[in-house]
């Protein structure tokens, strides 16, 4: 079965807003590149830079449970790091990442703006090799729009794919059609990848990315409509190659 690829999103801090793409390529066995290449440790975390190993969400920033985050809006740079954070569509810290003095200014403007919110100071981290993703295990998140228009005869209200804060959101085949993809082989442009699992999801969709507020309880809908709380699947990739919007995504079998 084909589908095409409608958006394509990385998020290269964790916690933060999506930066779309036109086009990527994505190494076997990898993340695209920069997807949640940072995350942002708040003063409870007890990620150790000078040890550094994989951890879950809750050592970091992030929309389950700091909201506010979503009232803010971040552009990247990947050739420099730098990375914009605005508010109200205006600029209000500015940074490259991977500089300690870029570092300081993002962590300054956090503080401030979290303080009360989360708990600081916060602190910018990066893990070698590692992407701060909820899942250890280096691997691609894929949305079937289809299934978000489905779940909307519960909301009653749109639903808005940047909730999932997948990689590869497609069109063009049924709802709910990609929980059936897994164990199978799928093509994603000229990527090449297997469907791992279903993707459980968490009280982080409840936030409106518009917004910062928590409108509508996915999770809930979900389980009372549906006897699941899942939406969308993992890919692990297994060949590289450069993957576009527009690009037909074919499942084997």
């Amino acid at each position: 079965m084909t589908a095409t690829i409608a958006h394509l999103a990385r998020y290269p801090v964790k916690g933060f807003s999506p930066q779309p793409l036109d086009a990527v390529d994505i190494p076997a066995g990898g993340v695209l590149p920069h997807d949640r290449r940072y995350a942002i440790a708040h003063a409870a975390s007890k990620f150790d830079p000078a040890k550094p190993v994989w951890m879950r969400k809750a050592q970091f920033l992030q929309l389950m449970r700091y909201e506010k985050l979503a009232t803010l809006t971040t552009s990247y740079d990947p050739e420099t790091t730098a990375f914009v954070i605005e508010r109200d569509g205006k600029p209000v810290a500015r940074g490259q990442l991977n500089q300690a003095i870029g570092r300081k200014l993002i962590e300054q403007f956090l503080n401030a703006y979290l303080d009360g919110a989360a708990p600081v100071p916060v602190k910018v981290i990066e893990m070698e090799g590692q992407a701060m993703t909820d899942q250890e295990r280096p691997v691609v998140s894929l949305i079937n729009l289809a299934s978000l228009r489905d779940m909307e005869r519960l909301t009653r209200a749109p639903v808005d794919w940047r909730r999932f804060r997948g990689n590869l959101m497609i069109e063009g085949v049924p709802a709910w059609q990609e929980f059936q993809w897994v164990g199978k082989e799928i093509a994603i442009g000229a990527a090449k990848g297997t469907v791992i699992e279903r993707i459980d999801r968490c009280a982080a969709t409840a936030v409106n990315p518009e917004n910062g507020e928590r409108d509508l309880n996915i999770v809930k809908m979900l389980t009372a409509g549906y006897g699941h709380y899942d939406c969308g699947v993992f890919v692990d990739i297994t060949s590289a190659g450069r993957v576009g919007t527009g690009d037909a995504v074919t499942v084997s079998g």
